[in-house]
């Protein structure tokens, strides 16, 4: 059964960029429980690996484990751009988008959802890996509250990036892999078209202006099971 193409092409990155990059989720909801929700990939500190892989690949000579590459910024547009069709049959999502940011290595999907039921159904087709029949409910919502669930909806994206902890036939290179995995940075900002009252994760941080929470944490961090990410936000 065929991966899709996000987990493919993070495989790849994970393998072939050195410097850091940010996994960001952004989610945005108002009163009546309809809102946005964005998920990017922010490479812009590695915007020297990036700009030394396309001179390769125009040259012709861009070549890791004996495979060619073409270029990696037409790799990640036609990944996005494929999820983004995908999305697009989901009852309640519409707006589906892939972006691409060429001058600042960034890029990613953004959609807009009628209820939180669709944007779960969003999530958990992102995060399907193989299992056609995934579905989680990631976010729930009653008037003048939000909960996040203690389930990841990239926690596929994770377990296929991750290196082997156990891979030997290379233990020097395993372990600059799993190095530059733990650097990774991962956030979610939240944001409410009100004020919150309360949030019960005491690590999502707020705003001065009390109307967005930002969680963050290393990829890491999130593959620990013993991880609370899970949030009850009351807002007005």
């Amino acid at each position: 059964m065929k991966i899709p193409y996000i987990f493919i092409i993070s495989i790849f990155l994970s393998i072939t960029l050195s410097s850091c990059f940010e996994i960001k989720e952004k989610l945005t909801i108002n009163k009546s429980g309809e809102g946005n929700y964005q998920l990017l990939m922010d490479f812009s500190q590695s915007k020297k690996i990036f700009q030394v892989m396309m001179e390769m690949a125009s040259k012709g000579d861009g070549a890791i484990g004996g495979v060619v590459m073409e270029d990696p910024l037409g790799g990640l547009d036609t990944a996005f751009t494929e999820l983004s069709t995908e999305l697009s049959t989901i009852k309640g999502i519409s707006q589906v988008e892939a972006i691409k940011d060429e001058n600042n290595y960034i890029f990613g999907i953004k959609l807009d959802y009628t209820n939180v039921e669709s944007l779960n159904r969003a999530l958990s087709k992102m995060d399907a890996g193989n299992d056609i029949g995934y579905f989680q409910s990631f976010y729930s919502f009653s008037k003048g509250k939000l909960d996040k669930s203690n389930s990841f909806n990239l926690s596929n994206l994770i377990k296929e990036i991750y290196p082997d902890e156990k891979e030997s036939e290379n233990e020097e290179m395993n372990q600059e892999l799993i190095t530059m995995f733990e650097e990774v940075k991962y956030s979610l900002e939240i944001e409410i078209d009100g004020k919150i009252r309360r949030s019960s994760n005491d690590e999502a941080v707020l705003s001065d202006d009390k109307n967005v929470l930002v969680y963050s944490k290393s990829l890491k961090e999130l593959k620990n099971s013993n991880i609370n990410i899970s949030n009850s936000i009351k807002f007005k």
